[in-house]
């Protein structure tokens, strides 16, 4: 296993923070570059703004230096640039303490008790929880012309291919087969990430509805099972961060407003 680099959920956020600093910087926030007249109604900068949502584990209200001057012990110039330019809420509720069920309320709107899932988080094989045919934010958006991503752990589950037909665990799944009700179904053009928490195998990348390599190999982070060879867990952040960055430059020359989560 590889020794940990630097980069950590902290400068995760700060890559983002500075990519979405720099995409407003450029004049492209609100609706990505200029419309033709026949299409500035469709996409107007204030009723169709860019959207980048960012959802992060286990960090607290005073993780943001300008939130909590006093006791935050790190300085966060990017998160305080945004919290400068925008709105900032002070209060703040969850339909849950977990990630399964946050994601799940978060996408959709529901309570994750109206679901499957009644406690806990689903593991890295089982299949989808958001039910077929189910709105979610993202096809909402897209449906009004946005282009949507996400970028991350996803942890809602997916209908992964088999060798047998059965319910995917460490043993059948087929890497090369296609992935069914992954975030691709849910309303989003395009996704990067895991499957799951990064202690929950499969140890693979996820592009779209696709693994990215075969798992050939085991490894142990928390838990052990299935691993593409080259994955590694000190690897994701920078990873995710890279990806997340190189999706908002590229919005660029766009003629859509995007949405982004990472999460």
């Amino acid at each position: 296993m590889k020794s940990s680099p630097t980069f950590g959920r902290r400068d995760f956020l700060k890559a983002l923070g500075l990519g979405a600093l720099a995409f407003e910087a450029s004049g492209c926030v609100g609706g990505g570059s200029a419309l033709p007249p026949s299409q500035a109604n469709a996409f107007d900068k204030q009723a169709h703004p860019n959207i980048v949502f960012i959802l992060a584990d286990d960090m607290g209200y005073g993780d943001i230096r300008v939130l909590a001057p006093e006791t935050c012990k790190f300085p966060t110039p990017a998160l305080d640039g945004m919290v400068a330019q925008g709105m900032t809420f002070t209060e703040a509720h969850s339909g849950s303490a977990v990630c399964t069920p946050t994601r799940y309320g978060i996408l959709t709107g529901r309570y994750a008790w109206r679901s499957r899932l009644k406690r806990g988080v689903l593991l890295g094989f089982d299949r989808a929880l958001i039910e077929d045919g189910r709105s979610t934010v993202a096809s909402m958006l897209k449906a009004q012309g946005y282009t949507t991503a996400c970028i991350g752990k996803w942890h809602l589950g997916m209908d992964m291919p088999t060798t047998d037909g059965k319910p995917a665990n460490a043993k059948n799944v087929n890497w090369k087969g296609r992935i069914r009700r992954s975030p691709i179904a849910n309303g989003f053009d395009s996704y990067f990430g895991i499957s799951a928490s990064l202690d929950m195998p499969p140890f693979i990348w996820i592009r779209d509805d696709r693994f990215v390599g075969t798992c050939t190999t085991q490894k142990r982070w928390g838990r052990k099972g299935p691993a593409e060879a080259s994955f590694e867990a000190v690897d994701v952040l920078p990873r995710l961060g890279a990806e997340a960055e190189k999706f908002i430059l590229a919005q660029k020359e766009s003629r859509k407003p995007f949405f982004l989560t990472s999460r």
